[in-house]
C-alpha cells in the first residue's frame, strides 16, 4: 500500500514537472520571438533610417554632378570667349593685350578651382556611397531572416 501512494505520488510528482517543464519552455520560446520581433522591427527602423539617407545622398551626388557640368559648361563657353577676345586683340591694339589676357586669366583660373572643388565634393559623395550599398544589401538579408522567423510554427 505504502509503495503504491509512493508510485502514485512520483507520478503526480513527473506529471507535474513535465507540465512545468512545456510551460517554461512555452515561456521561453516566446520570450525569444518578442525579443526576435522587437530587433526585427529596431532593425526595420534602422534600415528605413539609412534608405532615407541613401536616398538624400543620392540626390545630393546628382545635384553634384549637375554643378560640376554647369561648371565645365562655363569654363568651356569662357575659354571660347577667351579665344576670341585673343583673336580680336591679335588684329587690334598691341597695348591692350596683356591686360585683356591677364583678365581671361584670372577668370580661367576661378572656374578651374571651381570645378576642382566640385570635383572633390562629388568625390566624397561617392565614397559614402560606397559605404551604404554594402549596407543596404545587409538589410535586405535581414528582412529575408525576418520573414523566415515569421513564418516559423509556434510549437507549445
Amino acid at each position: 500500500m505504502k509503495a503504491e501512494k509512493d508510485k502514485a505520488n512520483m507520478e503526480r510528482d513527473l506529471q507535474e514537472a513535465r507540465s512545468n517543464w512545456r510551460k517554461a519552455k512555452k515561456i521561453s520560446l516566446t520570450t525569444q520571438l518578442e525579443d526576435n520581433k522587437r530587433l526585427a522591427d529596431a532593425e526595420a527602423r534602422d534600415r528605413s533610417s539609412l534608405m532615407t539617407k541613401y536616398k538624400n545622398l543620392t540626390t545630393d551626388l546628382e545635384s553634384s554632378r549637375e554643378r560640376i557640368e554647369n561648371e565645365h559648361e562655363r569654363k568651356s563657353d569662357s575659354l571660347k570667349a577667351l579665344s576670341k577676345a585673343q583673336a580680336e586683340i591679335n588684329c587690334g591694339n598691341p597695348d591692350l593685350r596683356p591686360k585683356v589676357i591677364g583678365e581671361w586669366k584670372a577668370k580661367a583660373n576661378d572656374l578651374t578651382a571651381e570645378i576642382d572643388a566640385s570635383n572633390k565634393e562629388c568625390r566624397n559623395y561617392n565614397s559614402e556611397l560606397s559605404v551604404f550599398v554594402p549596407l543596404m544589401r545587409s538589410c535586405r538579408t535581414i528582412d529575408v531572416v525576418k520573414r523566415k522567423i515569421r513564418t516559423w510554427p509556434m510549437r507549445s
